[in-house]
């Protein structure tokens, strides 16, 4: 038996083998046919449909509107061939005593020292095997005197600058030509760097020195096994960020696509590698002093000096990688301005450096590389083209502008192919955390401003004055201006005309040539209403970010400690749930400790609000309000050294019904805040008093109890009066009085009237609720109220206790009106 079991696993494993070898055939069949497809549609697009006879303004569109499709085209086959080759190289095991001196450098322009303080304190937590091998530096070029006492405090190095003119550049290769160490680290001054930022990066350098056998054991190579030209010059981590981005808050879309930057370093720089093209964006880099020596350090006279370096870097043939996990964390930018101002210098400086270095005439650069470059730089030319192909159906449609000639039938034959199998290419290549849809919208949103400044730089207009992205986070006030929406209002209400006109020429005889137009303006319309959407903004409340995260913690309580979990967790607060309605006093300080191994902190908190949560669980949110310096560094390790907990790839259930649903509902929908300082809980506890009469408690919360009255109980069984008699004004209400609930003799609950509630119910103050909370049956009787237990109680003024009356006289009639 176990001989046949292991020949059908083997048969299995032989049939897995070959299902996935058919699958990679026929994705290579796929990739062939698009390519073949693809040079056939731009052929024919060049030689056979270009409007020469339509006058200058049809050929100029004309002629945009082909560069920009073999533009997208050519960047598009680039990224299809680079995700076939693309690899992310394994992570060397090394011993101990080879893991070397570490420089880190935190560059920092005029951050304040609250930011500064926590990318320092998870510099000087990060784990390594000596730690007397790591040193941080703070490299202040505003050489403020309170940055030096924040360096002085946390126990690491600090090199001030004064009148720097060479900005980051000449900052960094101020602090770095007086430091000695084999590696460098740069970090700007927001990327908090994880405890493994080191132990994941180190071992890479020594790839060229050592192999990896079948086992997986890593063993050294023979000398005539190593490549002397095989040398580690960088390593670039994601740039990763914990709080969400524009394009995630401004869409209310947090919860369902993955950080806009994502994109580019868990993907497209890892697939750089088959190229030895990863580009070093300047935070969250290892990279070899050596390397750094042969270019001269951090390159000069530019505004994207990180792209710049990682460049000479590759030309003097040090091997870069960039690698897929995230290591360090930052703040995006939280404003369109701060956005926008990012963008521009990217797309400058990168249009800047490789115009400047001719990276068409490098011959030091190998092809596959240069290629890599030409595709980046042709990237930031994608924004124009996105203008160009929102213009071209409007300008066909309104002003009958032909932008091409061709038959219905050639357009069919040839185009129709090129578009199936460059979608399905798409699809089948695409990662986790950007689709084509997503392509488009972010495109659309940005283009506007975009554009103009990189066309701009092409021909030689450079950049006046340099801006450091914002790293405060500001609240309360909205993101955005609808300002910024302009382009896009008025780029919308265009195609909605064209589209009108397509429809009527339609419907008066229908062509094909409309549908398509109807279809590629549909496609328009939908990604500009969402960039509208965008630039309406959001307003944002917070001021330091959320982490979900479950984690213990013990509340020392005035009536005995209470034992929970987090549900998240902030600089400033945090939330836990319990399942039972724990008493904390909302005007008391609490001793909270929160414990996230290797790291404790010690607090002390006060309840802001309290969430019931349909009796099942009831979430506390407290504000911290005090933390001694030690605490502070503990607890703020246990916020930053872990992954954010924004997503990673776009939700799998994303449609864009769902986009626009968003969109709308939050929009319109009208924010509650929760303003509960006591646990609530429900309750359908009945309570008889002595004229007959019921009442129930219909919630509780410690301080209060809150009753719904009836009227007397008549005599007899009638039931239509007692329907009646059930609908008629209350009867009269008590003052004072004292309560006892079944099975709890024990408790009695002294309550006052205090005041009437929405909807009929009466609220009533509990008197002696210090002196319930110290009684040991108190919880029981809370435990059976959550649990939904129905128990009868008895109200008695404070001379006399009645009877109840028999049960069996209102059980029928409860039971209807209260199960």
């Amino acid at each position: 038996m176990v001989k046949i079991g292991a020949y059908i696993l083997s048969r299995f494993d032989v049939l897995l083998k070959s299902v996935n070898k058919s699958r990679s055939s026929l994705k290579n069949l796929v990739f062939v046919a698009t390519i073949i497809s693809t040079a056939v549609y731009l052929i024919w697009r060049m030689f056979f449909t270009l409007p020469w006879q339509y006058g200058a303004a049809s050929i100029i569109a004309g002629l945009l509107m082909l560069v920009s499709e073999i533009l997208s085209t050519l960047q598009a086959l680039d990224k299809f061939s680079s995700v076939k080759k693309g690899f992310e190289p394994p992570l060397p095991t090394i011993p101990d005593e080879w893991f070397c001196d570490v420089d880190i450098f935190i560059a920092t322009h005029n951050e304040s020292a609250e930011i500064l303080f926590k990318t320092v304190n998870g510099c000087t937590h990060m784990e390594y095997p000596d730690k007397n091998k790591v040193h941080v530096y703070l490299c202040d070029d505003g050489n403020r005197s309170e940055i030096a006492a924040l360096a002085k405090e946390l126990g690491i190095g600090y090199f001030g600058l004064a009148r720097n003119k060479l900005l980051k550049a000449g900052n960094l290769n101020n602090a770095m030509r007086q430091t000695h160490a084999p590696l460098c680290v740069t970090f700007d001054a927001d990327m908090i760097p994880t405890r493994y930022m080191l132990t994941k990066t180190v071992p890479y350098f020594y790839l060229p020195f050592m192999k990896q056998l079948p086992d997986d054991r890593w063993i050294l190579r023979e000398l005539g096994e190593i490549d002397p030209d095989y040398r580690i010059g960088f390593i670039q981590t994601p740039q990763s960020f914990y709080n969400p981005d524009l394009f995630q808050y401004n869409l209310y879309s947090e919860g369902r696509i993955p950080n806009e930057q994502d994109y580019f370093f868990r993907e497209i720089n890892v697939i750089r590698n088959a190229s030895n093209a990863p580009i070093y964006a300047g935070s969250n880099t290892v990279i070899s002093r050596i390397a750094l020596e042969q270019v001269g350090y951090i390159a000069t006279g530019t505004i994207t000096e990180d792209f710049a370096t990682g460049l000479k870097i590759q030309r003097k043939g040090w091997i870069t990688y960039g690698t897929s996990t995230p290591l360090a964390h930052g703040l995006a930018p939280d404003d369109i301005e701060s956005l926008v101002k990012q963008r521009e210098r990217w797309g400058r400086g990168c249009i800047q450096s490789l115009q400047n270095m001719n990276i068409v005439g490098m011959k030091d650069l190998p092809f596959l590389s240069k290629i890599s470059y030409i595709n980046c730089y042709f990237y930031w030319w994608s924004f124009l083209a996105r203008f160009i192909f929102i213009a071209a159906p409007i300008l066909f449609a309104v002003f009958h502008l032909r932008i091409l000639v061709c038959s219905v039938q050639q357009f069919f034959i040839f185009w129709l192919p090129y578009f199936i199998l460059s979608s399905i290419t798409s699809k089948l290549t695409a990662g986790a955390t950007r689709n084509q849809h997503w392509n488009g919208v972010i495109d659309t949103i940005m283009f506007p401003y975009l554009m103009v400044p990189i066309v701009k730089e092409a021909l030689g207009f450079k950049l006046e004055k340099f801006a450091v992205t914002r790293k405060d986070k500001a609240t309360g006030e909205q993101k955005s201006t609808f300002y910024w929406a302009l382009p896009h209002l008025m780029l919308l209400i265009s195609c909605l005309a064209a589209l009108g006109i397509c429809v009527k020429l339609t419907l008066q005889s229908a062509t094909m040539y409309n549908i398509v137009m109807m279809y590629w303006l549909v496609i328009n319309s939908k990604n500009l209403v969402l960039a509208i959407f965008f630039m309406m903004g959001r307003k944002n409340t917070r001021s330091t970010e959320r982490f979900y995260v479950t984690l213990p913690i013990t509340i020392h309580g005035e009536f005995g400690d209470i034992h929970a979990m987090t549900t998240d967790i902030s600089e400033e607060g945090l939330a836990f749930t319990i399942d039972r309605p724990e008493f904390i006093s909302p005007d008391t300080d609490l001793s909270l400790i929160l414990e996230a191994p290797p790291y404790t902190a010690k607090m002390v908190v006060r309840v802001l609000h309290i969430d019931n949560r349909n009796n099942n669980a009831w979430k506390y949110c407290v504000r911290i309000l005090t933390l001694d310096r030690y605490n502070i560094r503990q607890y703020f390790q246990i916020i930053y050294d872990r992954h954010h907990s924004l997503p990673d790839k776009i939700a799998e259930n994303w449609s864009l019904y769902d986009d626009y649903q968003i969109q709308l509902n939050k929009r319109s929908s009208l924010q509650i805040n929760a303003q509960r300082k006591l646990p609530r809980v429900e309750l359908s506890a009945i309570a008889a008093r002595s004229d007959g009469s019921v009442c129930m408690v219909t919630s509780f919360n410690y301080y209060y109890l809150s009753f719904r009255f009836f009227s007397p109980w008549p005599e007899g069984d009638d039931e239509d009066e007692v329907r009646a008699r059930r609908n008629r004004p209350a009867c009269e209400i008590f003052d004072e009085a004292y309560m006892e609930f079944e099975g709890y003799n024990n408790l009695p609950f002294h309550i006052a009237i205090e005041n009437k509630l929405p909807g009929g119910d009466i609220l009533f103050s509990v008197i002696n609720w210090r002196t319930l909370l110290n009684n040991k049956d108190y919880p029981s009787l809370i435990d059976k109220w959550v649990a939904g237990v129905k128990m009868e109680a008895l109200i008695r003024g404070e001379r006399s206790l009645p009877e109840l009356p028999p049960a069996d006289e209102y059980a029928e009639i409860l039971e209807e009106a209260f199960v």
